[in-house]
């Protein structure tokens, strides 16, 4: 595994993950009914 020296990058990347699982989260909380 290679390590970039710019932050900037490692931190979109992160944040892309994070957006990506908190939108499969509402998604998930959205299709199944309250109790």
């Amino acid at each position: 595994m290679t390590y970039s020296k710019d932050k900037g990058e490692n931190t979109d990347w992160l944040e892309a993950e994070l957006a990506d699982t908190l939108d499969e989260d509402y998604e998930l909380e959205l299709s199944e009914p309250a109790l």
